[in-house]
Order: structure tokens, then C-alpha cells, then sequence
């Protein structure tokens, strides 16, 4: 299709709706259900009703439900949950400040580029200063 038409095209996963699999997408995807495997899209979209549990890759990650698993994005903002045993590797991270629901990060990593790996200690300090900002 046109460029115009291309740009108005989703692919969604409803609220009552669980997949298990893999997606692989051109364009944006919004997670309103649980989805349980791959996501591989330019942009996801998780609302406060959706949850993500397995490999993302993706250019922008904009999460206010539950995220977890390995994730790998450009950008990523965060405003839900990210679960136990989540690392995320991103070359920029967003929290909102948000004190009626604080962003919560259990058991997980953080990755600003290749910073983690050369510095795991880096890694582990600044999940704990999140860990303390946000839930202090």
C-alpha cells in the first residue's frame, strides 16, 4: 500500500486475549492480553491490562503493564511492572515519576548499551538506586 495507508496499520492482542507463540510485525503492536514468546516489531505498545513475558525486540518499547524476559530496544519507557529475572538492554531508558503507581522493578537488570556488560557492578547499583527511587 501507499505510505499513508502503512502507517495506520496495528496489530493488536486484546484485553481477554492470551497468545503463545511468536510475532513477528512491520508495525506498531499493542498488548492489551498477555502475550507469552517472541515479539520482534519496529514499536510495542503494552497497556496497563497487558503483560509480556518472553524475547522482545523491538525499537521502542512503551510498557505501563507488565513486562518480563529478555528485551531489546532503542528506547524504552517504562510505567508498569517489570518481573523477576527481566534484563533489559536499551540505549535510553524513561521512568516517569509517578507516586499514586511507581514503577516496579523486581529481580531485573538494566543494560545502557554495552555499560553493563563491561560494568556489572554499574548494573546492579543503579537497579538498586531505581529499586530505592521509585519504591522508597
Amino acid at each position: 500500500g501507499t505510505p499513508a495507508m502503512s502507517d495506520t496499520k496495528h496489530t493488536t492482542v486484546e484485553h481477554g486475549t492470551t497468545f503463545d507463540g511468536s510475532i513477528e510485525s512491520k508495525n506498531p503492536v499493542t498488548v492489551g492480553g498477555t502475550v507469552k514468546g517472541r515479539v520482534s516489531a519496529p514499536e510495542l505498545n503494552v497497556t496497563p491490562d497487558g503483560a509480556v513475558d518472553g524475547n522482545v525486540r523491538v525499537t521502542t518499547l512503551a510498557s505501563e503493564g507488565q513486562v518480563s524476559g529478555a528485551i531489546d530496544a532503542e528506547n524504552v519507557r517504562l510505567a508498569g511492572r517489570v518481573n523477576d529475572g527481566t534484563v533489559i538492554e536499551a540505549r535510553s531508558i524513561e521512568v516517569p515519576m509517578n507516586d499514586e503507581a511507581p514503577t516496579q522493578f523486581v529481580e531485573s537488570s538494566l543494560l545502557w548499551g554495552d555499560l553493563g556488560e563491561r560494568f556489572p557492578q554499574f548494573r546492579t547499583e543503579l537497579t538498586k538506586a531505581i529499586q530505592g527511587f521509585n519504591l522508597g
